[in-house]
């Protein structure tokens, strides 16, 4: 057993997991030249090392090395080029020593290495270096380390003819309005639907009767000739009215009788 007289409140905790893919404020902190694995003397490695310089991730640690002298051109050419990318964002086009490229905040890339192998753990490692006021795109489904969380979103309607759940039936609730209150601290009734926001209803159609049809007046029929040798047949007389039936004498009397009040 071994007696510990240890705060570790007074340090952080050491996290070993690669940092997240994204984008990054970097600052280097550190440069060293180191021989390269396989012992050749001609081979040297620049290896430098990335900090994190706010966010969640602040303090954490990336090292990349570069092939700054090797003995295959191209190895030698791709790790030129990667430190001409750092030069270029921290602006300093001529670097006669590697300290003047440290504290110089820059932004950088980082991606995740893995070993096809399966040997070694993942690794990350910065893939592209921009000045520290470079605005990096936002690709679809991308969030940059340390921004603020997306407002949620709300959860689409549910088509005709699907029965909604209870919990959408919850938010549906929650989202309808509420009854306000009257000035006076009443009760308010809610408005109407008005008849023009509501679906017209079809009314089934009214029978219609069939037109009624008048009789024709019939001509009468036309009178034929008279044949030869014979008179035309005489038209009967036209009918007479019925003259009026005489009154009875009790009747006449009382119509030539004065009226009450014609009488002195």
């Amino acid at each position: 057993m071994v007696q510990l007289n240890f705060d570790a409140r007074q340090h952080a905790p050491l996290d070993n997991d690669p940092l997240p893919e994204g984008w990054y404020n970097f600052i280097i902190d550190e440069s060293n030249a180191v021989p390269t694995k396989d012992g050749n003397p001609n081979h040297l490695r620049l290896v430098l090392r990335f900090s994190v310089m706010d966010g969640p991730h602040q303090g954490r640690k990336v090292f990349n090395g570069l092939n700054i002298r090797h003995t295959n051109v191209q190895t030698m050419e791709i790790a030129n080029r990667e430190l001409s990318a750092i030069c270029a964002a921290v602006n300093l086009p001529y670097v006669q020593d590697t300290q003047q490229l440290h504290n110089i905040p820059m932004k950088g890339r980082v991606k995740i290495r893995k070993d096809p192998t399966g040997q070694y753990d993942d690794q990350a490692e910065i893939k592209s270096y921009k000045p520290i006021n470079f605005v990096p795109p936002v690709a679809p489904g991308f969030v940059q380390q340390g921004a603020a969380a997306a407002a949620p979103q709300t959860a689409p309607a549910a088509p005709q003819g699907w029965m909604q759940t209870p919990q959408s039936q919850q938010a549906a609730q929650q989202a309808a309005p509420h009854p306000q209150a009257a000035p006076n601290g009443g009760w308010q009734q809610p408005q109407q639907p008005q008849p023009w926001g509501q679906p017209q209803q079809q009314t089934a159609p009214q029978p219609v009767a069939p037109p009624v049809q008048q009789p024709t007046p019939t001509a009468p029929p036309p009178q034929q000739p008279a044949p030869a040798g014979f008179a035309a047949p005489t038209p009967p007389p036209p009918a007479q009215q019925a003259a009026p039936a005489p009154a009875s004498p009790e009747v006449a009397a009382a119509q030539q009788a004065a009226p009450p009040w014609a009488r002195g």
